[in-house]
């Protein structure tokens, strides 16, 4: 892993790969996004190559805004954003493991899924993370 800042950017990169193994293209991106005015932090993962705007396996963190398709856009999975009542103190290693167990129980993943447009109803509902936070109270 090495770690950059050009001049342009906001924050620095952190880069989980041999420096010289990424594509300058992937770099080029992941430089931009690290240049917005609401990025926080920025990653770019060992298989991160050029993608539609964002590098596939680019990381942002942002402050005050969320970028729902940061993940290149061109590799076609289904992603949506919902606001829960957690609390970053709530989170403990197995509050953690409560969340991620449930998306894995609600979110389909593989090429077996999504076949066709999926319908709203199907989207998360708030009553997920209400569960949640109830469980760690």
């Amino acid at each position: 892993m090495y770690t950059y800042k050009p001049d342009r950017c906001k924050v620095p990169i952190s880069v989980w790969a041999l420096e010289g193994s990424i594509e300058s293209s992937a770099l080029e991106q992941i430089e931009n996004a690290a240049s917005l005015p609401f990025a926080e932090g920025a990653a770019l993962m060992p298989d991160g190559h050029l993608g539609k705007g964002a590098p596939i396996g680019g990381v942002l963190a942002t402050s005050g805004v969320v970028v729902v398709n940061f993940i290149g856009s061109d590799i076609g999975c289904g992603m949506c954003a919902v606001k829960t009542t957690l609390k970053a103190e709530q989170l403990d290693k197995e509050t953690l493991k409560k969340i991620m167990g449930k998306i894995r129980e609600i979110i389909p993943v593989g090429f077996e899924h999504q076949k066709e447009k999926q319908d709203e109803i199907l989207m998360p509902k708030m009553e997920i993370g209400v569960e949640l936070r109830q469980d760690t109270t």
